[in-house]
């Protein structure tokens, strides 16, 4: 599972490994705004904003496989404008949030990603 944290919002993917080297995904139909650099010194509201997302990904992940199913949140440009410091208080927020949830976090697994690997 992963949440891709864009500019103006947010939208979740569940991949699936159908064989050694395929992979089938499946796209969130919503994307939820705004982009999550504005919950920067807002964690009170994130977790309303986080939520519905996992939520839509646990109707397409079995439940037996919640707890071995990772997730990851990779943030883009919004989030490389707001500084390390604020970036980092509000990757621990969402940490803390996702680790409520039946899927497998890691904080290692909540950053900011490069524009190359945005690209990719």
């Amino acid at each position: 599972v992963l949440l891709e944290a864009g500019s103006t919002g947010t939208r979740v993917y569940v991949y699936e490994r159908v064989k050694a080297k395929e992979i089938a995904g499946s796209r969130s139909p919503i994307k939820q705004p705004p982009g999550l650099h504005a919950f920067v010194g807002n964690d009170s509201a994130l977790k309303n904003y986080l939520l519905p997302l996992v939520d839509w990904a646990k109707d397409r992940v079995p439940e037996e496989e919640w707890g071995a199913t990772p997730l990851r949140l990779y943030a883009t440009a919004g989030m490389r404008l707001v500084g390390d410091e604020n970036a980092a208080k509000l990757y621990d927020a969402c940490h803390t949030i996702l680790s409520e949830t039946p899927f497998l976090i890691r904080r290692s697994a909540i950053k900011t990603i490069t524009g190359e690997d945005e690209a990719f």
